[in-house]
Formats: C-alpha cells, sequence, structure tokens
C-alpha cells in the first residue's frame, strides 16, 4: 500500500506539471483544482491510445506510443513500476528492510 501511495503522489505531481490538466477554468473563469483528470485521462487515457491504435490498424505508431510511454512520468502504470523496480532493488541490496 505504501508504494502505491509513492506511486501516486509521484504520478500526480507529474502530471500535475504537464499544464492546464489539474487545474481547469470553470464557467466563471476561475481556476479550479479538478481531481478528476488524475482518475480520468490518467488510467484510461493510455489504454484507450493503445486500444485506438491496434484498432486503426497503427502498429508501428502503438509501439512508438508503448515505448514513450514506459518512459513517461505522468503515467500511472509507469511510475508504479519503476517505484517497485527501485524498491526491489534496495530490499535485495539489504538498504532497506521489507514493507509489511
Amino acid at each position: 500500500m505504501k508504494l502505491l501511495i509513492i506511486s501516486f503522489a509521484i504520478y500526480a505531481f507529474f502530471f500535475c506539471n504537464l499544464g492546464n490538466t489539474c487545474y481547469r477554468i470553470d464557467i466563471s473563469g476561475i481556476k479550479q483544482f479538478n481531481f478528476l483528470p488524475l482518475i480520468t485521462e490518467g488510467f484510461i487515457g493510455p489504454i484507450r491510445t493503445i486500444l485506438n491504435l491496434i484498432y486503426k490498424g497503427y502498429f508501428k505508431t502503438t509501439f512508438d506510443y508503448y515505448l514513450h510511454e514506459t518512459t513517461n512520468l505522468a503515467n500511472p502504470f509507469t511510475i508504479y513500476y519503476i517505484v517497485r523496480y527501485i524498491y526491489i532493488i534496495l530490499v535485495k541490496n539489504k538498504i532497506i528492510s521489507p514493507l509489511s
């Protein structure tokens, strides 16, 4: 659970630094923090894009997009795998003790 929290914090930081993704301008022209894009576009967007590219037959573009997303820290799946990998390395080298 701790790895998920750390991963989500890093993901939220990089996702919000993309631009106007977390702060949206409402009808009255005031910038409002909106948590919904973190969930909808962050988690569903990459999967939807890959499925759309495969459906259209753009296999090389799908592969290029997949390679890009494996290094994109604003992708929740990527950041979780990176944090998990770093955690495994630290535990195996006995730098930290395993989380319970």
